[in-house]
């Protein structure tokens, strides 16, 4: 009633000419209020929406950062005068292959790369074997044949205390380069580098190189059954002749062998001198059931038929017979011979 009265009363008061300024002012004012109460209500909106996101922004994950390894692989693709098949990495800690700071060399490629980088090491087991059978109190040398980019004998130098001498041979050019880095820190009396194929015979022949796989390099074209693979031709020696050699090693050292040469490692141990085998009191040899060159089975039986303990892998005793039992497979299987007197 009282809103109805007030009403009648301003529509009188609108009518008389003393009021109709006034209410006109009124009524500006009231518009000008009314705009800038939609302004505000619109700047509290644009607020909400800015706080909304902030928030999101703050639960979003941040954007990823720039590789700079792509970047700088691609200025070198772009430049076309080299290409990239290699990094030099930075240890971050302590571990099989050296001390945190440290640096490795190391090519790229689809089997090795990955699985070291991902184990932190390579041949773990085989370091192992050796630090069980080791004598302590013996010092030894090693004999490193199909070294890659020395990774083995890199382990090796760092796990155990008394080698007191590291004999390399890698017959790759960019493997070799690699394992010379790789070795850089032991100091010349301690290591000796050869770039060179153990073979039947000496002369230049043919290389074959897998792909995908910096361990899988080999003077038997087997090793590349179903594999993608190019050939080159490098320089080899006769094995006989490079193990009668002077290979460095103190008369009182016992010696540790070790040779993955992707079939080839029958061949090379049945040319052995019996002088330098009867002074290898541990070996790990590479059998892989695959075609291979011919090679004196009797000199390799016998040679295995020295040590009074063997397995296939790391638990599976056999016998020499059993040994030549699985090599003649050719399924393409491979594992580790392990030998100690």
């Amino acid at each position: 009633m009282r809103s109805h009265v007030a009403s009648l009363i301003h529509a009188a008061l609108r009518r008389l000419p003393a009021a109709r300024n006034v209410y006109a002012q009124r009524d500006a004012l009231a518009a000008v209020v009314g705009q800038r109460d939609d302004a505000l209500h619109g700047l509290r909106e644009r607020v909400r929406a800015l706080q909304a996101e902030v928030e999101a922004t703050r639960a979003a994950p941040p954007p990823p950062a720039e590789d700079p390894l792509a970047r700088f692989a691609q200025w070198v693709r772009d430049g076309a005068f080299a290409q990239v098949s290699g990094h030099l990495l930075t240890l971050r800690n302590d571990g099989l292959l050296g001390a945190a700071g440290s640096q490795l060399a190391f090519p790229f490629d689809g089997n090795m790369f990955p699985a070291t980088v991902l184990n932190g090491g390579w041949q773990a087991e085989e370091l192992d074997f050796l630090s069980a059978h080791v004598d302590p109190s013996q010092t030894y040398g090693l004999l490193d044949i199909g070294a890659n980019i020395g990774l083995f004998s890199r382990q090796a130098a760092r796990r155990l205390p008394n080698l007191g001498r590291v004999v390399c041979v890698e017959a790759d050019p960019g493997n070799f380069a690699a394992l010379n880095f790789n070795l850089a820190h032991l100091p010349p009396p301690l290591r000796a580098l050869h770039n060179i194929a153990l073979a039947d015979r000496a002369g230049e022949l043919t290389w074959y190189r897998d792909a995908n796989n910096i361990g899988n390099y080999s003077l038997n074209a087997d090793a590349m059954r179903g594999q993608a693979h190019h050939a080159v031709t490098i320089g080899a020696v006769d094995a006989r002749d490079f193990l009668s050699g002077d290979l460095g090693f103190a008369p009182s050292q016992r010696l540790i062998w070790k040779s993955d040469t992707q079939g080839f490692d029958e061949l090379i141990i049945s040319r052995a001198p019996d002088p330098l085998w009867d002074r290898v009191d541990l070996a790990v040899v590479e059998l892989w059931r695959i075609a291979k060159p011919a090679f004196d089975r009797d000199a390799f039986q016998r040679r295995i038929g020295a040590f009074a303990n063997m397995t296939i892998g790391t638990h599976r005793r056999v016998t020499p017979q059993e040994v030549m039992a699985y090599l003649d497979g050719d399924d393409y299987a491979h594992d580790d011979l392990y030998l100690w007197r």
